[in-house]
């Protein structure tokens, strides 16, 4: 799969990228600060975080995930790409928790939302937008779940942002009550969004294989080949958006070794061809 190298010749619209989020995330928080919005505050809060992991995924999933197997990474380096998901998550995670706290604690006080803060929260709408269609682009283009993991965050801060809109115009109009009621809103949609991230890349992270009637099927297709005898120990793990099989298949003692190594490798096209997401098998040859 091609990788990398037409996402180096777009630096220049990365750093574009972050640079709205950067000026973006420090007009929410100093606005959300004098102008007496949590709501304000936490979408800023949020948007930190995104330069954050927009260096995390655009590193680890544009650099690291597509550098060939070395000495110390045999089967390549696709794991940052899930590993890049969990980042992502826990600063989610954190971000939510400071919203839920700092919510409860203004509860319990009462205080007046601002109507200048009504003019900047449409600000908050055009970072999440950009970040989602860029990386919605990549994800599309390279299949990469750190990719697909960013975007789905980049998404629900969309959304988050029209739950900032609402909240703040009803704080203005009415009472703060909107601005705690959007900013839980917004943490719980955080939460939400980290523990769907967490779920695929565990897929990855903790070797999941593949699905038992997969395994059945391959079983099958080798032997179908009249020289096995017996196929066992598949077994299968899940890299990136691939998986990699081991197998055993038992043939005659007395059968030619060359002509053993042409069946297994008859096999291994076979599978391949049918299950287009197993870029490697290992096929262990026995005596039966």
């Amino acid at each position: 799969m091609e990788k990398g190298l037409d996402e180096y010749r777009g630096t220049g619209r990365i750093i574009l990228i972050i640079l709205i989020n950067i000026i973006a995330s420090i007009i929410l928080i100093i606005s959300g600060f004098i102008y007496q919005s949590l709501v304000l505050i936490a979408n800023g809060l949020e948007s930190t975080i995104n330069i954050i992991t927009l260096f995390l995924t655009i590193y680890l999933v544009i650099y690291l995930t597509p550098q060939p197997p070395d000495a110390e990474h045999p089967y390549g380096h696709e794991k940052y790409s899930a590993f890049s998901a969990v980042l992502t998550s826990i600063a989610m995670v954190a971000i939510a928790v400071y919203i839920i706290m700092n919510a409860y604690y203004k509860a319990n006080l009462g205080y007046m939302v601002s109507m200048e803060a009504a003019y900047i929260a449409p600000i908050s709408i055009i970072p999440p937008l950009i970040n989602y269609v860029y990386f919605r682009y990549l994800s599309y283009k390279y299949l990469e779940i750190g990719f697909t993991a960013e975007a789905r965050h980049q998404f629900i801060d969309f959304l988050d942002s029209i739950i900032t809109l609402v909240g703040v115009y009803g704080a203005v109009s009415l009472t703060y009550i909107f601005d705690l009621i959007s900013a839980s809103i917004l943490s719980m949609l955080i939460l939400f969004t980290a523990a769907w991230n967490l779920k695929d890349a565990s897929y990855i992270l903790l070797d999941y294989g593949l699905s038992p009637e997969i395994i059945r099927d391959i079983v099958k297709m080798a032997k179908e080949e009249p020289e096995i005898r017996s196929c066992h120990e598949v077994r299968s793990r899940k890299l990136g958006n691939n998986y990699y099989v081991d197998m055993h298949i038992e043939v005659d003692p007395n059968y030619p070794i060359i002509d053993a190594h042409e069946v297994a490798h008859r096999i291994e096209e076979k599978i391949k061809k049918r299950y287009r997401e197993i870029r490697d098998i290992v096929i262990h040859i026995e005596p039966a």
